[in-house]
């Protein structure tokens, strides 16, 4: 603030100053410019004014000139239609990374639901082997006794001389040889059964190593375009008051003074006063839960479940998919706060597809918890921000792939959905009425 002050301190008097700062301003645009290009591969030109936003100085000088003034308004008209267009474009490329990376994350968890799933056959085939095996041991401990010598030798060396009783024998042996080959041969398969259920887990599992790297990939890729969007915003609404004192000067003829620079001032501060303002009523009327002594605490008080986490049939897609996260209820539920649940770093905050608005906070150790389906408006947190347990983070909605009011809540270990309700128990917090 003190070097805007200062670049506004006399405004016709001061056009080095004014000059430096309006550079700044423009550096500003010109990273938020870059950003888009590198995201959008070149899709999105710059515009071609960029670098020569109007001036306090372009203002005096226009003063009295009508030509000049009309001149005038029309660029910083056009200025800031380029702005308008750059923010537009900027949140169509958020909402494009954002599919992406829902699509992604879908595909890691359906897969990642298979590799458990077939992990359950490994082990079972495993066990069955292990009892073939076992069982065909136990035959070969038979055939080796009678001090080491051949049970069917054994058998026609025995007392006996009947015609009968050879027969008796020989068709015991050939039933001892039968079975010997039967279990002989279950084992084997049982054993290249399992082998090849192993196998195929392994497979699956670089599969879904694979598939979860491009959903980080993806994500990363998200929170870029998220931060490029958030800077072109913020880029907009400076330059729109700017614009909006420079307007009104023009429009009185006369000349600008330092209560002209401060009026920007004060409107874009009037704005971001009334958006916290707005957020704060929004999530006013919930209470934190209890923390626990590991440090954990509920995402939704006194919520019950809606939508339990697990394989189920998607409302909205029509088919089955992997339901990566518990969905929480608590009254009317749209306008309720959000916690977060634990210690941790921002690691996204912003569109993200199916999810709707977004938060994602890593609490190291591989484990992070993850908000879906947040207000428009009712995002607290900010990409890398630092947060506590029961810090609000979020006001609840319905954007996105949702049905009605509610909190998707989800928990990842190692980039892995687990049960959140389990986990969360195993915490010492119950995150719903209902467990």
């Amino acid at each position: 603030m003190q070097t805007e002050l200062h670049r506004s301190e006399r405004i016709a008097r001061a056009p080095r100053t004014r000059t430096r700062t309006r550079l700044g301003r423009r550096r500003g645009l010109q990273a938020v410019v870059a950003v888009l290009a590198v995201l959008l591969t070149g899709s999105i030109a710059a515009p071609a004014h960029a670098e020569t936003f109007a001036s306090w100085d372009d203002v005096q000088k226009a003063r009295g000139d009508e030509q000049a003034q009309k001149d005038l308004v029309q660029r910083i008209t056009d200025e800031i239609a380029a702005l308008e267009q750059q923010v537009t474009d900027a949140q169509a490329l958020v909402t494009k990374r954002g599919e992406e990376h829902d699509a992604a994350q879908q595909a890691a968890d359906d897969k990642y639901e298979d590799t458990v799933q077939l992990q359950r056959k490994v082990d079972a085939a495993d066990e069955k082997a292990t009892r073939s095996q076992e069982q065909a041991a136990g035959l070969a401990k038979q055939l080796m006794r009678s001090g080491g010598q051949n049970l069917s030798g054994t058998l026609l060396l025995s007392e006996g001389d009947g015609t009968d009783d050879l027969l008796d024998k020989l068709g015991t042996m050939s039933k001892v040889a039968a079975k010997s080959d039967r279990i002989y041969v279950i084992a084997l398969q049982d054993r290249n059964a399992a082998k090849s259920l192993s196998d195929q887990a392994q497979v699956a599992l670089t599969e879904l190593d694979a598939l979860k790297a491009e959903a980080e990939r993806l994500l990363a890729e998200a929170a870029d375009a998220q931060a490029a969007l958030e800077t072109a915003l913020e880029e907009q609404t400076v330059q729109k008051a700017d614009a909006d004192a420079k307007l009104a000067v023009m429009a009185e003829d006369r000349e600008a003074t330092e209560d002209d620079y401060q009026a920007g001032v004060r409107k874009r501060q009037a704005e971001a006063d009334a958006l916290a303002a707005s957020q704060g009523r929004a999530g006013g009327d919930v209470s934190p839960g209890q923390i626990s002594a590991s440090g954990w605490t509920a995402p939704l008080p006194g919520a019950y479940t809606s939508g339990y986490y697990g394989p189920r049939f998607h409302p909205i897609q029509h088919r089955m998919i992997f339901h990566a996260g518990e969905d929480l209820v608590r009254g009317a539920t749209c306008g309720t706060t959000q916690y977060a649940v634990h210690s941790g770093t921002v690691v996204f905050a912003g569109w993200n597809g199916g999810y709707g608005n977004y938060i994602r906070i890593d609490h190291g150790g591989g484990v992070s918890s993850a908000y879906g389906h947040i207000a428009n408006g009712g995002t607290l947190v900010r990409n890398g921000q630092q947060v506590v347990a029961g810090q609000p983070i979020a006001i609840t909605g319905t954007t996105g792939g949702s049905t009605g009011c509610h909190s998707h809540f989800e928990i990842r270990l190692n980039g892995n959905p687990t049960d959140p309700v389990a986990f969360m128990h195993g915490q010492g917090v119950s995150i719903t009425s209902t467990h």
